[in-house]
């Protein structure tokens, strides 16, 4: 009914709606409120591990230049993750092109990104995953025409390779976990392979252009802040060398060198396989994933994760999936396709699955809380007299309450031995107003809370979503 072009008119048009919508009416979190306090150092205070131990400088160099610009208020912070989030429909409609999708993979894909709860949310959030995703979109777009460019015109394709070497560079400096956009640029590769666009040419000139962004990336490898985290990344922490070493008696270094080995071979081995698998079983299992039956089963699952991405649990996961969830919400487009691509008899599956999103975006903005600082700290602004004390529990979040706190009122900073500091509080104070937010369940909030209601009276609690705040007496 609608033309493609206009399909993507609509797609923005809805997608700016949508992450505009409401975009101030929820408090910023603990992470959000960071940002302000990480902006307040200089970059060579994140070089020293000062400002941020776990994260490169970029989004926090240009959040310096926004801020200084529009403001440090909820909706200015945000924004930028909407500007970016807001790119990302595009890429992914000019990406589907390049990639040959029928006209009907191309609306489907761009209209489930357009209305994506999980990338709305983030949208709305002043955090760096937005850009993270912009930057996966856009450095697969440069990748695919490059690969498309480089026969036809040898000048601009390498102007498009240059482009694709600082995205990915880009992308490096702005999270560590840009890294996880490799295995789907290896898909798509091997996607413009099977089309007969590739060969082991482009692949090297893949290698090259990644070996080149760590190239520009060697400054902040150089860093102390880089080089703790690269001794923390290597650690037992995070592998299973430690366990392995003593259970064999071998050196940690050796076992975690031999599992680096290990991993490099085994990624490789599959990604030939999968080549191969796809070469000689591809239409096949192309044809097989869009029977009726089968996109059924498909659309069952992609409503799963609609329910998953609703429930306000395991953000972790959420925020790292969100910076390549467009590819996941590419590839549902191409299996389940909009209604005027679908076979004869078959449900226009992904008309329900766009409106489902929609509805769950809805649902998202209107009905799924964060942390209301905002309501906590009117409340104890309410009621507080200046006689009183709060104690904040996990003692870090005094960060976030201070933004929406411009009263002054008193904090007490619980430290150890906790007993000996709520002791004096008590004979300061006659009355101690508690916060704590439920998902910490650290040993100091059960041991402040014992203490508090071993020796203080509860007069009246109040519950803000995850925080409660209970008066003592």
């Amino acid at each position: 009914m609608f033309s493609l072009r206009t399909h993507l008119l609509l797609t923005i048009t809805l997608g700016v709606a949508v992450r505009l919508w409401r975009l101030g009416s929820k408090s910023l979190w603990l992470d959000e409120a960071l940002l302000l306090v990480r902006l307040q150092k200089t970059l060579g205070q994140f070089a020293i591990g000062e400002g941020e131990p776990y994260h490169p400088p970029l989004y926090y160099e240009f959040m310096r230049w926004w801020v200084l610009r529009l403001g440090e208020s909820e909706i200015g912070l945000r924004l930028p993750s909407v500007f970016f989030s807001i790119l990302v429909i595009p890429l992914i409609f000019v990406l589907g092109k390049k990639l040959n999708f029928s006209a009907g993979q191309i609306v489907s894909a761009t209209w489930l990104t357009s209305l994506s709860p999980l990338l709305v949310w983030y949208a709305q959030e002043a955090r760096s995953y937005a850009f993270l995703s912009f930057l996966h979109v856009l450095g697969a777009v440069l990748l695919v025409f490059w690969v498309t460019q480089r026969e036809k015109r040898p000048a601009f394709a390498a102007g498009l390779w240059v482009s694709f070497v600082v995205t990915t560079a880009l992308s490096l400096y702005l999270h560590y976990a840009a890294v996880l956009i490799i295995p789907i640029q290896i898909m798509v590769l091997i996607a413009l392979y099977l089309q007969g666009r590739s060969g082991w040419q482009v692949l090297i000139g893949w290698i090259a252009g990644w070996l080149a962004a760590v190239v520009l990336f060697i400054p902040w490898l150089q860093t102390p802040v880089m080089q703790q985290f690269m001794r923390i990344i290597v650690s037992d922490r995070f592998y299973l060398a430690g366990p392995i070493s003593e259970a064999f008696g071998l050196p940690y270094s050796q076992v975690r060198n031999i599992g680096l080995v290990v991993f490099m071979i085994a990624s490789s081995a599959a990604v030939i396989l999968l080549y191969y698998f796809l070469r000689r079983y591809g239409k096949q299992l192309y044809g097989f994933l869009t029977q009726p039956n089968v996109v059924m089963i498909l659309a069952f699952g992609f409503i799963l994760s609609l329910i998953a991405i609703l429930f306000p649990r395991a953000y972790s996961l959420k925020r790292q999936l969100s910076a390549v969830w467009p590819f996941f919400l590419l590839v549902t487009g191409w299996l389940i396709p909009w209604s005027f691509d679908r076979v004869k008899g078959q449900r226009p599956w992904a008309l329900a699955l766009i409106l489902l999103s929609f509805l769950a975006t809805v649902i998202n903005v209107t009905m799924i809380p964060k942390t209301e600082w905002r309501d906590a700290a009117a409340f104890l602004e309410e009621h507080m007299d200046p006689a009183d004390t709060l104690i904040l529990m996990p003692g870090y979040n005094d960060i976030v309450f201070r933004y929406y706190n411009d009263e002054g009122l008193r904090i007490t900073d619980v430290g150890n031995p906790i007993d000996e500091a709520l002791q004096e509080a008590a004979a300061a104070h006659e009355t101690i107003w508690y916060l704590e937010d439920q998902r910490d369940l650290t040993g100091p909030r059960v041991e402040t809370r014992s203490w508090l209601e071993g020796n203080m009276n509860p007069v009246a609690t109040e519950r803000f979503y995850l925080l409660t705040i209970t008066r003592f007496e």
